[in-house]
């Protein structure tokens, strides 16, 4: 058997196992044929609120900051947003977004037609007056700095009217692109993941899923009753937010942009009636920080599953460590990189070896296999015991060519 009929071999055989995975363990996907028809149905059932502002949109720029956090606020959400990590200072997200990077809006982003018209408008100290329907509704927006890359965002709404409303409620919604390569078109949008943390066992279940068996879902919608929190993120930065007073759906969107799919989460406030004069306090806790174990574990809520290497953590943890040993020897990335490939290669030196021995073995065999297989070519049972009898005697191994490439593929995917 040639070097290139095994290669063709082992691809096939690595698809099928890849195929059959897929097909045994299907993505959980939310909107599923009748999900989507439900939610088509919802879409043109659902009457938009229409949100008049009492008072004028007062533009402004108001900048608060951290020991790890800047946050730019404007009268409609979070303009810029910056965090600091090892030194560095990482720009979240600034460019080619199609909503603020995170703001609030009334309504849902699932069912909304134009979402950018539902901003609600804060002034300069963080409020907001709005009148729905002839009845009158008080905002309140103040944002709490708890710990590093950790905030908290309270929300106090309030019925100023007569009578009693009901209250469709508001999204807190976060938009990617995420950082640090916002600035650079071509890479806003890769790698860009999005999901819910499930209740109680902070399991983290991924949304608009993209693979090549299947397409991106447009959106998806996560009861409240199963979601403790949704998440973003790339392969270097995590946003993260949990409603920890008032309970929240999870929404999800994908957006088609020049250069990929932009992707838009964000929490829900369920629909209730709110009496006169009463009032309602949202909180939220959010998480913007790098995609490192140290940084997730600290924030906890079971953040460092983002970084935990999956089924190949042993081999995911040994690489991470060794990387970071060259790079405390070099002080580059780069040449940690190379020399992690090297000490990769050095590792496996000896089955590239035992595996070169076994292929030439092969090669020497090879007519006496042939004549083997011509003189019982009517008995295929002789003929499989007397090549076996020949790999014996000559140490050579058919699947030993193939060892390294395995061995390979699991270190490569970690």
């Amino acid at each position: 058997m040639s070097r290139e009929l095994r290669l063709f071999l082992f691809l096939v055989l690595w698809l099928g196992i890849v195929f059959a995975f897929t097909i045994l363990f299907p993505p959980n996907y939310q909107t599923e044929d009748s999900k989507k028809t439900n939610l088509t149905q919802s879409v043109a059932q659902k009457k938009e609120e229409v949100y008049k502002f009492v008072s004028s949109r007062d533009y402004f720029t108001n900048n608060i900051e951290s020991n790890n956090l800047k946050l730019s606020l404007s009268e409609t959400g979070f303009e810029n947003i910056h965090f600091f990590y090892d030194g560095k200072y990482y720009e979240l997200a600034r460019y080619n977004y199609f909503f603020k990077p995170l703001s609030l809006v009334f309504g849902s982003i699932a069912y909304s037609t134009n979402l950018i018209k539902n901003y609600i408008y804060f002034t300069k100290n963080g409020t907001s007056e709005i009148e729905v329907q002839g009845n009158r509704i008080s905002v309140v927006r103040e944002i709490r700095f708890v710990s590093n890359y950790v905030f908290d965002i309270v929300v106090k709404v309030r019925n100023k009217s007569k009578k009693p409303i009901i209250f469709d409620g508001f999204s807190i919604v976060f938009s990617g692109p995420l950082g640090p390569d916002t600035f650079d078109e071509r890479f806003a949008y890769l790698y860009l993941r999005t999901g819910y943390i499930e209740k109680k066992t902070f399991n983290f279940v991924e949304t608009l899923t993209t693979s090549i068996f299947s397409g991106t879902e447009r959106s998806a919608v996560k009861d409240y009753e199963i979601i403790s929190g949704v998440w973003m993120e790339n392969r270097y930065t995590v946003f993260g937010i949990m409603p920890l007073e008032g309970e929240c759906r999870a929404e999800f969107i994908a957006l088609d942009t020049k250069h990929g799919i932009n992707k838009v989460i964000a929490l829900k406030t369920l629909t209730q009636i709110f009496e006169s004069n009463s009032e309602k306090v949202y909180k939220f806790r959010v998480f913007i920080g790098p995609r490192k174990n140290e940084v997730l574990e600290f924030f906890g809520n079971g953040f460092k599953n983002l970084e935990d290497g999956g089924i190949l953590k042993p081999i995911y943890d040994f690489l991470k460590f060794l990387i970071k040993v060259f790079y405390s020897l070099t002080g580059s990335w780069g040449i940690a990189v190379v020399l992690i490939a090297i000490a990769i290669k050095l590792l496996l030196e000896p089955l590239s070896i035992k595996s070169a021995i076994s292929i030439k073995r092969l090669q020497i065999i090879s007519p006496k296999i042939k004549e083997i297989q011509e003189k019982y070519k009517n008995d295929p049972k002789k003929m499989n015991a007397e090549i076996a009898e020949l790999y014996r005697i000559y140490g050579a191994n058919p699947a030993s060519g193939c060892l390294p490439l395995l061995l390979q593929i699991p270190i490569f995917i970690a």
